[in-house]
């Protein structure tokens, strides 16, 4: 068997260079099942209600910095800062996130996945808290960079905990269940910024979505596991090079940047794109915000149980991927606020697929003692591809508009997952049921 393939858990290959083999126990008959289904056993504990502590945490926080992606670039046009700049603000808040998010993952193996959320969130909150009192564009790159910061750490430390507690038989649906209580945040929070604009100004509002960090706060020490290694290596790429010896590590990140790119560009220009070319009002914006963000939500859990089932995933990824880069093209097109409103909820759940996927797949690439790290890589990937986006693409849509500016950054994200599929060629996926063992008197399966 092919020892790099996307995300499998049922058979494990002889040659373990890019660590599937790490977690895994032989079962009768010759099947391999998750070490931690070994370990859980004796009583049935749903993932979910094991990692519950850990969604209501990841919802607050993801609420709060998504209030605060619709209010700094309407903020930062309020100060006179042009399209390009709005763009970069984002880009500055990735490229921070990104370059922290592989040393966070060392830290929160070595020191404890609570410790560095607690630090990530309260930096967050202060970050915000000094954007709401900037008067100047400079101020607010600069406290972007340091928001992006806490947004890298703190992804590393949530999606590192989740996988330390939940086997990997069920990793697609408790990652499923992770990204719709972040898409639960992405409805909230914009839409909650969007409604307080009716009676704040935009400074007020920024404030007032400080709130939830210090409520992720108090839920995080009340629920979130500590796991750390003090043994544990500070040794920054020697893990990774050892997930990038097979080809599976570069067909996830092509895979990873491509969907990154499309949705990061996306995401900066939509609120500043509402305005401008759709004529809606911050409230509206907040609205159509929160509406795509209930149809992204609703999807993840579907999905990732869908994963789970999966014997493969790349081909699924690609085409999930070329059909929202379509939507990309399409969408500066439009106007009005049910024009764009119907075609994203159509459309943004082939992106909650195409996350859930690559999210499973690098947690699997990783021995239980990095996955700290692996996350890490997941994260520093994804904030790139997010903040690379807008980067690329502020000329060109600053320069020749949105509907040029749109049109590239699709087909430049069409040309990686193609890319990709190439990389880490496959038949297309079947399902399949995965294998675990027969019980025994006295046990229970998870």
């Amino acid at each position: 068997m092919d020892p790099a393939r996307w995300g499998t858990t049922h058979e494990v290959p002889h040659d373990n260079s890019t660590g599937y083999e790490a977690g895994q126990h032989s079962a009768p008959g010759g099947a391999c099942v998750d070490k931690d289904v070994a370990h859980h056993r004796g009583g049935i504990v749903d993932p979910v209600v094991r990692a519950l502590p850990i969604y209501l945490t990841t919802g607050m926080i993801f609420g709060a910095v998504s209030a605060r992606g619709l209010e700094i670039p309407l903020y930062a046009h309020q100060l006179g800062a042009s399209r390009g700049s709005v763009g970069l603000l984002f880009t500055s808040y990735m490229v921070s996130a990104a370059l922290v998010a592989v040393p966070s993952g060392v830290i929160t193996d070595r020191f404890g996945r609570l410790r560095t959320l607690i630090l990530a969130i309260c930096v967050a909150a202060a970050s915000q808290l000094a954007a709401a009192g900037s008067q100047d564009v400079g101020l607010l790159f600069v406290w972007q960079l340091v928001g992006g910061l806490s947004a890298g750490a703190s992804q590393t430390a949530l999606f590192a905990t989740l996988t330390d507690i939940v086997p990997s038989q069920d990793l697609g649906k408790a990652m499923g269940w992770l990204t719709l209580s972040m898409q639960t945040g992405f409805f909230v929070g914009p839409a909650v910024a969007g409604l307080l604009l009716g009676w704040l100004t935009l400074q007020q509002d920024l404030l007032v979505t400080t709130i939830p960090f210090g409520v992720a706060l108090l839920m995080s020490f009340g629920g979130v596991p500590d796991k750390r290694n003090p043994s544990a290596s500070m040794a920054l790429w020697g893990p990774v090079k050892s997930f990038a010896r097979g080809s599976t590590f570069w067909a996830l990140t092509a895979s990873l940047l491509a969907v990154t790119l499309l949705w990061g560009t996306f995401q900066a220009y939509l609120p500043l794109m509402g305005k401008e070319l759709f004529g809606l009002s911050g409230p509206m914006i907040g609205y159509l915000l929160g509406i795509v963000s209930v149809f992204n939500g609703a999807t993840r859990v579907p999905a990732g149980r869908m994963v789970d089932r999966l014997q493969s995933r790349i081909a699924l990824v690609t085409a999930c991927t070329i059909g929202f880069a379509v939507t990309v093209a399409v969408l500066p097109h439009l106007h009005g606020f049910w024009q764009p409103t119907i075609l994203l909820s159509l459309t943004v759940p082939l992106m909650a697929v195409s996350f859930v996927g690559i999210g499973v797949a690098f947690a699997q690439i990783a021995p239980d003692d990095s996955r700290g790290v692996a996350m890490g890589v997941y994260s520093a990937v994804l904030f790139v591809g997010l903040g690379l986006g807008p980067a690329i693409f502020a000329p060109v849509i600053q320069a020749s508009g949105y509907q040029f500016g749109f049109l590239l950054c699709a087909v430049a994200a069409a040309i990686l997952a193609v890319v990709a599929l190439g990389i880490r060629h496959e038949p297309l996926q079947r399902f399949r049921r995965p294998i675990v063992p027969p019980p025994v008197v006295g046990d229970y399966a998870d």
